[in-house]
């Protein structure tokens, strides 16, 4: 099983991994297979319980199973017909596919929440059983299906059945470590071809060839007698921009590290490898000609910078400038950039080049939202839009609304040079086709009991999202909408929507 995006899904390949199909997706998240029978966790109620499946049957949850003497449920692992789990209270075992269970571990202290990047894992291999808790630094092995266990220091990183053995990262996850059997200290260390943390997520093997996931670069796959791993990610992309790729004789990484690699894998390069620093908002992203930008904020310099990339699919990211001061917005036009100041006094930061050079221009406004039209550029203050005509020299009001519109809740945009504005006290939106000097109101869904009323702009449509009720989602700049409903046994979105 695969999480992509927080849904599962089931994807098999016939031709040891050149090729992947999706078989679809599941309710319960996928751990353990007995036959042609499913185990995993889900929901029945409050508390996530040990859940089976099969053929054309709903999940059920197996009432069998010790919830309540248990605790929390952490991990299903299945070896012929035993059945593991690891939960808060300790490792329990049915022989029987979850007929009755008994407890072969006592545990206590495991942790109910998780530091970012540590969790706790447990693999079956035939009699042998291993565990590893990240959190404590610790590793618990039997090989006696529980009668005796072995606890020693781990220093390694997650956990995974191969189908032909066990494997782990080392501590800067780019080792993979092998487990021997026979002693929680038996493990051998294997070089993988990487510079950063693999990340491991998965791993499988089949007469000798072993596959490994990695959420950072996909899938790799060493075939017995070769010297190095290979990327081996077919058509399949498990998680959305980590993928590889593989033309003009580079390797290309589509992942947070934005690197590539002109020698196969052996090495990498990666641009501000030493450098942290963080993208601002979606309102600093965007792409002109030729090139992909974005305005980000170095740490350790303490400067904001402007970065371009040649849009190769390569990265090759260079700094173009810097910012005469603090800003986290900007809005383009054409060759023109303006980027209002974050900090006093109230400045607005302009480039007519492209981001090469700025000159600083004083105006009335501090770390404002401003947006670009027909050449023209807007932004909201109290109750009015104002419009520049200048780029940005001076300002005048374009139109003043009945209400305050400068605020945290209120949405701003223009899609197809109409410009929109929410009214989240009356559950309105005005529009403007006319550079901002008429407005009208979008025919919008109302719901006056709601006091959440949320527009927002992923790509060419919009989406209006309010506390209960459907999702509203319109493909004509508002001027028709269409109703999502919410999932089944939900109250509305406001669990499941999570916009970008």
């Amino acid at each position: 099983s695969i999480d992509t995006s927080g849904h599962w899904s089931l994807y098999s390949s016939a031709d040891y991994g050149d090729n992947w199909s999706k078989i679809g997706d599941v309710r319960a998240s996928v751990q353990a297979f007995i036959g042609d029978t499913i185990y995993g966790s889900s929901f029945f109620g409050n508390d996530p319980t040990l859940a089976r499946k099969w053929g054309n049957n709903p999940w059920e949850p197996v009432n069998s199973y010790p919830l309540a003497t248990a605790g929390d449920m952490y991990i299903v692992r299945s070896n012929g017909n035993d059945l593991w789990v690891l939960a808060k209270n300790g490792v329990y075992l049915s022989t029987n596919a979850g007929q009755s269970w008994s407890q072969r571990l006592a545990l206590s202290g495991l942790p109910t929440s998780f530091p970012l990047g540590l969790s706790i894992y447990m693999e079956v291999n035939n009699s042998q059983v291993v565990i590893t808790n990240e959190v404590g630094g610790e590793i618990y092995y039997s090989g006696d299906q529980g009668d005796n266990w072995e606890i020693l220091p781990w220093s390694g990183k997650r956990l995974h059945q191969t189908g032909e053995g066990l494997v782990a990262t080392d501590s800067s996850g780019t080792q993979l470590l092998r487990f021997q059997g026979g002693g929680a200290a038996n493990w051998t260390t294997e070089p993988l071809v990487a510079e950063f943390d693999l990340m491991l997520d998965g791993a499988a093997a089949y007469n000798g060839t072993t596959w490994v996931l990695s959420q950072r670069y996909g899938v790799g796959r060493k075939k017995p007698g070769m010297a190095q791993w290979e990327v081996n990610n077919g058509d399949l992309s498990p998680y959305e921009g980590n993928s590889i790729d593989y033309f003009d004789g580079h390797l290309f990484m589509g992942t947070e590290a934005q690197s590539f690699s002109e020698d196969d894998g052996n090495t990498w390069k990666l641009n501000f490898q030493n450098a942290p620093f963080y993208l601002y908002d979606s309102k600093a992203v965007w792409s002109n000609g030729q090139y992909h930008y974005f305005l980000s904020f170095w740490t350790t310099l303490n400067r904001v910078f402007l970065a371009r990339s040649p849009r190769n699919e390569r990265f090759e990211w260079n700094i173009v400038s810097y910012t005469p001061d603090f800003t986290k917005k900007v809005a383009v036009f054409g060759d023109t950039l303006l980027a209002p100041s974050l900090l006093p006094p109230n400045r607005l930061f302009r480039s007519f080049d492209k981001g090469a050079t700025w000159s600083t221009i004083n105006i009335p406004f501090l770390d404002r939202t401003i947006l670009a039209s027909k050449g023209k550029f807007f932004l909201l203050s109290n109750k009015s839009i104002y419009r520049s005509d200048d780029t940005g020299l001076t300002w005048q009001i374009a139109h003043t609304f009945p209400h305050n519109v400068d605020g945290t809740n209120i949405n701003f945009y223009i899609v197809h040079d109409t410009i929109l504005v929410t009214d989240p006290a009356l559950d309105l939106i005005y529009f403007s086709t006319d550079n901002g000097q008429t407005f009208g109101l979008l025919p919008s869904p109302q719901n006056p009991s709601s006091n959440t009323f949320s527009l927002f702009h992923p790509g060419d449509v919009l989406l209006l999202q309010m506390t209960d009720g459907p999702l509203y989602l319109s493909k004509d700049v508002g001027q028709s909408w269409i109703s999502v409903p919410f999932p089944p046994g939900a109250s509305g979105w406001q669990d499941y929507f999570h916009p970008l």
